[in-house]
């Protein structure tokens, strides 16, 4: 059994083109995904930041409210 060389012709080569436009486009499409993937990761990232800052600011509130009743308790007692 001898093995035949295949001759390359004209349809194998269309195939090869139609398979690297079909992946270009692939490739695109994946680039195009990733950028939009970025951007709504940095939209994220900042209203991550900004819920970070209110939980702290709403966290300040609380302890200096919880302070002044305290004190109040504290002063109203000893009265």
């Amino acid at each position: 059994m001898a093995r035949t060389k295949k001759i390359s012709s004209s349809n194998d080569m269309q195939d090869i083109k139609t398979c690297l436009a079909r992946l270009e486009e692939k490739v695109e499409h994946i680039h195009t995904v990733s950028c939009q993937n970025a951007a709504e990761i940095k939209s994220l990232r900042t209203q991550m930041a900004m819920g970070k800052g209110g939980l702290k600011v709403l966290l300040w509130i609380g302890g200096i409210t919880g302070t002044l009743i305290a004190i109040w308790q504290g002063w109203s007692t000893t009265k």
